[in-house]
């Protein structure tokens, strides 16, 4: 990110007002203009979002999440005049947000090791007993280190439809590729995680 891009976007964030009017489809109309105002409202809405995506990726040091989170909005700023509604916003943004992510790895990789750990705060423990406590974070344990197996583009197809549960179509869309192409991406996903789970061998 260089210092002009900095001084032209950061801070991301505006005052907040007790109306917002525009719909994500206008904001990203309104950036495509060249609107920072509009910038600062689409990051209010999705900048949760799109930090518990990258976090489900698991390509990202904890400490370089909120750099990363910024070079995806300042992503969404240069690209917005090529969305065209084929995705709701926030499939196109994660989309954006997981190209961003292997970009950073590819960077990264050689010097710096992965996070260990995925936050996926889908997967709670919420039995009361110790005994269930103990099995679910297991469970949460497997499951994270599941996922930390996949390839890139089976990682991104699962955790965009199955665990952020977006539409498959939007998805698809959002990823530029056929639908049956995000199916089997799915489908791999879900088999290899299976057996991951399973204990057996592939």
């Amino acid at each position: 990110m260089t210092k002009a891009d900095k001084a032209r976007v950061i801070p991301f964030r505006r005052k907040q007002s007790a109306i917002d009017p525009l719909s994500d489809e206008a904001l990203i109309a309104a950036c495509a203009t060249g609107d920072p105002n509009a910038l600062a409202q689409l990051f209010d809405r999705l900048c949760n979002d799109v930090t518990r995506f990258l976090g489900r990726l698991a390509y990202i040091d904890s400490q370089d999440v909120q750099d990363c989170v910024q070079d995806v909005f300042l992503a969404v700023f240069r690209s917005a005049s090529s969305y065209r509604q084929r995705s709701g916003v926030k499939t196109w943004v994660l989309a954006i947000a997981g190209n961003v992510a292997r970009e950073r790895w590819r960077k990264t990789a050689r010097g710096r090791s992965v996070r260990d750990q995925l936050a996926l705060d889908v997967f709670r423990v919420e039995g009361p007993s110790l005994e269930c406590a103990t099995v679910t974070k297991d469970l949460i344990l497997r499951v994270e280190r599941s996922i930390k197996t996949l390839p890139h583009d089976l990682r991104v197809a699962f955790v965009m439809c199955d665990v952020e549960e977006l539409p498959g179509v939007e998805v698809a869309h959002a990823l530029g590729i056929p639908n049956g192409t995000l199916y089997r991406r799915l489908h791999e996903a879900r088999q290899r995680l299976r057996r991951e789970l399973d204990g057996s061998e592939p």
